[in-house]
Formats: structure tokens, C-alpha cells, sequence
């Protein structure tokens, strides 16, 4: 026969009276109604337990609202997105949730104004590296055209004396050519040196010749 005394009837602080009334109830649900127990004692008024019961603690009841504000004064001190996601997210309504939320809007809109103010030093950068590297080219560009200027002016000076020693040089011909006795007294060896001066003075032609051409195809390209 299993124990009628089950555990099921000692829970800390149960009567005795309402103890033996359970054990009355499993002998005849055991015996199929064939045995009944009696109880026979005086017992006062007062509750008696086999098992005493856990004594109850007193005290003022815990306020949820103090759980809620030390996580948002700790919230606080740290200060950052995540920290006041992570609150919002565990109280998501009540009055410091609302306090964490405009946190968590100033915190975005400080992220949004520094985001911009970088975006601006940027350009601005851009801006200024663009304008040094125009005016170096424009630099450069001032430079080029003056160094093309001098090597033009040398160019033409260089053809302009060519030209002014080939005129020399044709005009001392003619004076020779308009004087042909003084040619025919000349020696032997002052003939030669005649004959040299002509073919100098060919030459000379033959190269004035080339430098008015020149000039003549630069003035058509201009």
C-alpha cells in the first residue's frame, strides 16, 4: 500500500486538522471505501502545522520605476547611441524612455551637423587645391608663352643680320663691279681674291634669297 502521508499534504504552514482531514480522504480512495478514518482530539483555535511555514518578509513593496531610473542615470553617464538604443529598446514606453529618446536625438542630430561641417572642410579643401593647381598652369602657360616670344625674337633677329650682311656684302660688290679699271690693275694674286669675293657674294645672294622666302611662308602662316 503506497504512504497516505504524501508529500502533497505537508506544505509548510498547513494545519493539523486539515492534515488529518487529507489523510481521511486517501484511506478510503485506498481501501475503495471500506476503511474511515476518525479524528478524535480537542485542539484550539490557533493553527497548528507539522511543517512551519516560511516566514513572510515585510518591508515597503519595490518600486519598478527605481529599476527604470538607475539604468537611465547609468545610461546618462555613458551617453552614446548604442547605450540609449539598448535602453529604449528594454523599456520601450514610460517617462524616462521618453528622456532617452530626445538623448538619443541630440546624439543624431550632433552626428548629422559634424557629418555636414566635414563634408563642407572637404569641398572647401577641393575647392582650394583646384584653384593652386589653375593658377599653376596659368603660371606655367605665362611662362611658356615668354619663352616663346624670346626664341622668336632670336630667330628673327639671327635672320635679320643674315640679311643685313648679305646688303652689305652686295653693296661692296657693286662698288667693285662699277669700277673695272680698278680691277684690272689688280695683281695676279688680288684677281683670285676678286673671284672669291664674287662667289662670297653669290652665296650671300643665295641666302638673302632663302631668308625672304622664309619670311614670306611665315607671314602667309600668320
Amino acid at each position: 500500500m503506497p504512504p497516505l502521508w504524501s508529500s502533497a499534504c505537508r506544505p509548510p504552514g498547513l494545519d493539523l486538522g486539515k492534515a488529518f482531514r487529507f489523510v481521511r480522504d486517501d484511506v478510503l480512495k485506498t481501501t475503495g471505501n471500506t476503511q474511515e478514518p476518525y479524528v478524535y482530539g480537542s485542539l484550539g483555535g490557533d493553527d497548528v502545522a507539522l511543517v512551519p511555514a516560511k516566514p513572510t518578509v515585510t518591508g515597503p513593496q519595490a518600486n519598478p520605476e527605481s529599476e527604470i531610473r538607475r539604468d537611465y542615470e547609468l545610461a546618462l553617464q555613458i551617453g552614446t547611441r548604442d547605450v540609449w538604443s539598448s535602453f529604449i529598446n528594454r523599456y520601450p514606453s514610460g517617462f524616462y524612455t521618453d528622456l532617452a529618446m530626445g538623448q538619443l536625438s541630440k546624439i543624431v542630430a550632433e552626428e548629422a551637423r559634424a557629418a555636414a561641417a566635414e563634408k563642407a572642410k572637404q569641398a572647401e579643401d577641393e575647392k582650394a587645391r583646384l584653384a593652386s593647381e589653375r593658377a599653376k598652369t596659368v603660371e606655367q602657360e605665362k611662362a611658356a608663352a615668354v619663352a616663346k616670344a624670346a626664341e622668336d625674337a632670336r630667330i628673327a633677329a639671327e635672320k635679320a643680320k643674315q640679311i643685313e650682311e648679305a646688303k652689305a656684302a652686295a653693296a661692296k660688290q657693286r662698288r667693285k663691279d662699277a669700277d673695272p679699271l680698278q680691277h684690272d690693275r689688280l695683281p695676279a694674286g688680288n684677281a683670285r681674291l676678286s673671284h672669291c669675293y664674287r662667289e662670297e657674294f653669290h652665296g650671300l645672294r643665295e641666302t638673302i634669297r632663302s631668308v625672304q622666302l622664309s619670311r614670306g611662308r611665315d607671314a602667309i602662316s600668320a
